[in-house]
């Protein structure tokens, strides 16, 4: 159910600091990733998925290379800060993105580790797709703190045995 649609004039985008919501490590671990600011459209993602006890969902449905990723790898890693045995499922539209997606949010992950001093390493994404070895894809899953996978996967390898899934969120 919708509750609020809204639509706005296209302009350019202003930049804020980042919100103190996400919390001081996160903040540190942007500025290590040469993050002082964030689009306007950001912060206020993150001031309402962050800012409220309700923590209601947000969309952001902004154009390629807008900043909609940090958004949501924001919240993830105000989720890790309070529950280290957090999991996330990403779904992209295709295996290039999330591969794509995939290293940069190791190297977030990495930079958040270090700020945390979390050693050895525990926060890992990794992708399974079509080109995913079936062998190894079972230790990804169990290795994972992130999944990036896309509607096809989901839909021919995880949801026919939703086991899979059901042991990755334990």
């Amino acid at each position: 159910e919708t509750d609020f649609v809204s639509s706005t004039q296209e302009r350019l985008g202003g930049f804020v600091d980042v919100p103190d919501v996400v919390g001081g490590t996160i903040k540190n671990v942007l500025a290590d990733l040469n993050i002082h600011q964030l689009y306007e459209h950001q912060a206020n993602a993150l001031l309402r998925a962050l800012g409220s006890p309700s923590s209601e969902g947000v969309m952001v449905c902004t154009g390629t290379s807008s900043g909609k990723s940090l958004v949501f790898n924001s919240v993830l890693l105000r989720l890790l800060t309070d529950n280290k045995n957090a999991k996330a499922l990403y779904l992209f539209p295709s295996k290039a993105l999330a591969q794509d997606q995939m290293n940069s949010l190791n190297t977030l992950l990495a930079t958040f580790e270090r700020h945390l001093s979390i050693s050895p390493p525990l926060l890992r994404a990794n992708c399974i797709d079509g080109d995913t070895p079936h062998a190894v894809r079972e230790q990804l899953i169990s290795q994972s703190t992130i999944i990036l996978t896309n509607p096809d996967m989901l839909h021919a390898y995880f949801l026919p045995t939703h086991k899979r899934l059901q042991a990755f969120f334990e």
